[in-house]
């Protein structure tokens, strides 16, 4: 599989993580770690799974997936969750009143409010941060918010702020203005088109 990288490391583990933008790619590292392997990308691609922009519907959430952990702990840029392939980075965002979305809102061991219900309904399994690496967002009656149970949780390269990094609301406000604007999912998006557009 394309992009492995393993290091000595235990999942159960709260470390800071560092999210930079570095010549024209977005580099997320361990800063309490620095021998575990960093995880770099140069694309968001904003899946198909997303749904499009309606004015109608006030309130939307969603995430992204940066890298993913395989079964023996190695980071990996690709990689299948529950039969769906990804690749670095990974968007998505849905419409928390749409009824795929509610249908999974407090169902056990679904965590959050809504990230957890939107990423059941993507990938049909619980979202396990031992699993990926990743942050949340959600769009409320107009206004980016940036707190998410992903943003805070145990794992490898999450810390223990419920806030998204400053570059990962760099790239997701980029995204969501060009969404809303052409109500296009499906359609991947370069780093240095991101960070351009707020930097």
């Amino acid at each position: 599989m394309a992009g492995k990288r393993c290091s000595e490391r235990s999942n159960s583990e709260i470390l800071n993580k560092e999210v930079q933008y570095i010549d024209r790619q977005v580099i997320v590292k361990s800063t309490q770690k620095p021998q575990f392997p960093d995880v770099s990308f140069t694309t968001v691609r904003l899946s198909c799974d997303s749904h499009p922009y309606r004015p109608s519907e006030p309130d939307y959430a969603g995430f992204i997936l940066y890298a993913g952990i395989d079964k023996d702990g190695c980071v990996v840029e690709e990689w299948m969750l529950n039969g769906k392939r990804c690749k670095n980075a990974y968007m998505v965002i849905q419409g928390t009143s749409s009824s795929d979305v509610k249908r999974y809102v407090g169902k056990p061991g679904c965590p959050g409010k809504v990230h957890g219900a939107i990423y059941w309904n993507v990938f049909g399994e619980n979202a396990d941060v031992s699993k990926v690496i990743g942050e949340g967002f959600a769009y409320r009656s107009g206004q980016l918010q940036l707190n998410s149970f992903f943003n805070h949780k145990k794992g490898a390269y999450h810390d223990q702020y419920r806030e998204i990094s400053a570059v990962g609301k760099k790239c997701v406000q980029a995204i969501i203005e060009d969404w809303k604007e052409k109500s296009e999912c499906g359609k991947t998006y370069s780093v240095e088109e991101l960070v351009r557009c707020h930097y």
